[in-house]
């Protein structure tokens, strides 16, 4: 309790400070637009920028004092993440100007960057309609985000325990053939990366995957320190091409899973979809709108997570950037009876890419292309469509 207290309170300085201003991309607002009548919409995201979750043994940086913690959400992250609420404040400002807090449900991954990053969207995305304390400067009021914990945290943390997945991606390495093939070309690299890391990455709490964290640490550390920085040594005596192939790593740690069993996916972001879907359809039968209605679901998560996610929607966009993900919206045709059946629209928000949000096509979509046949699809195609990675008891069927 005390460090969700301590959270809200550097939330609020830091949004309430004067130094800070947002670049605010134009997005156009969408209550109503020739799309139709807005009902619904879910926006999943990565947490904002963060420090290191792990340094390597011979990292110069082993012994520095990281004042966020190791894995934490940065004052960057934090900007990031508070700027991207504004700009979905302005993409729907609209359709929120009547919205009551009851009406938002935001939920996170237990991981403490995904919480923060959350409270930061919904500092920008919901500002104070009216003064709610003593000091005329706030720019915040309270929206609530649920968690669960980590043992039951399947919906939004990729790292929630299902030993099923968890054997079905070490598995992954003697099914997958260009996998194989990939780790076979660069044994030489990983065991040269392994004498001067000091880091077995062979070993079995290590693993292939974390050749490609290795690239994630090094690049959040430059980053942080910036003109301070220091570079490793070694990175020139492993090859003169070091980093690039690093970022092959990490790139390819993305791609493969597009490869990975169908189960697996299910697996891992089935949970999401389950709940997804029920939310589209709960909103297509609501008529009236009141303080009961649910008209907007946030959720903060992580990028292996939305990659799976993406995977599963047959848009695979590489490693997701800070602060991106999906956004899915459910509309009301406009027609003279409004007797069509609700259409969903699919996006993919970036806060990393100043905010730019794009429709994805849901017509060229591996997933849905057999069911769409325009940029949006009818609410039970899109259902349809997604039938077998729905994960309706995952507690069962994460058992091996």
């Amino acid at each position: 309790m005390k460090s969700n207290l301590y959270t809200l309170l550097l939330l609020l300085i830091f949004v309430t400070s004067g130094v800070y201003q947002s670049p605010i991309v134009q997005n156009q607002d969408t209550k109503h637009d020739d799309k139709g009548e807005l009902m619904l919409v879910q926006l999943l995201f990565r947490h904002g920028a963060r420090t290191p979750f792990w340094v390597y043994n011979n990292d110069v940086y082993k012994d520095f004092f990281w004042p966020e913690g190791l894995g934490m959400l940065t004052d960057d992250g934090k900007a990031l993440m508070y700027d991207y609420g504004l700009a979905l404040n302005k993409r729907y400002r609209n359709y929120i100007s009547t919205m009551l807090p009851m009406n938002i449900i935001s939920e996170s991954s237990p991981i403490r960057r995904c919480i923060e990053s959350d409270l930061a969207v919904m500092a920008g995305m919901f500002p104070p309609k009216h003064k709610i304390t003593r000091s005329n400067n706030l720019l915040w009021q309270p929206i609530a985000v649920s968690t669960v914990e980590k043992a039951r945290s399947w919906k939004l943390n990729p790292d929630s325990p299902c030993p099923k997945a968890e054997q079905l991606e070490h598995d992954m390495t003697k099914t997958i053939p260009e996998l194989r093939q990939f780790l076979e070309e660069n044994t030489k690299f990983i065991n040269d990366l392994g004498k001067f890391t000091g880091e077995n990455f062979w070993a079995p709490d290590r693993g292939w995957l974390w050749v490609g964290y290795l690239y994630d640490t090094l690049v959040i550390e430059k980053n942080y320190f910036k003109n301070d920085y220091i570079a490793p040594s070694w990175l020139n005596a492993v090859s003169n091409d070091t980093m690039e192939r690093l970022k092959r790593f990490n790139d390819f740690s993305y791609e493969i899973y597009q490869k990975a069993p169908l189960e697996f996916i299910r697996l891992r972001a089935g949970t999401f979809f389950k709940d997804m879907l029920e939310n589209l359809r709960s909103a297509s039968n609501i008529t009236v709108v009141n303080e009961k209605t649910k008209q907007i679901y946030t959720f903060a998560s992580h990028d292996t997570m939305i990659n799976y996610i993406m995977i599963a929607l047959g848009s695979f966009m590489g490693q997701p950037s800070y602060g991106s993900g999906p956004i899915i919206e459910l509309r009301r045709p406009r027609t003279q009876h409004n007797e069509d059946e609700p259409q969903v629209y699919l996006y993919f928000g970036s806060a990393t890419n100043k905010n730019h949000i794009s429709l994805i096509d849901l017509s060229k979509s591996n997933r849905f292309k057999a069911f769409c046949t325009k940029s949006h699809c009818p609410l039970s195609k899109f259902s349809e469509a997604l039938v077998d990675v729905v994960e309706k008891n995952v507690e069962l069927d994460c058992q091996v």
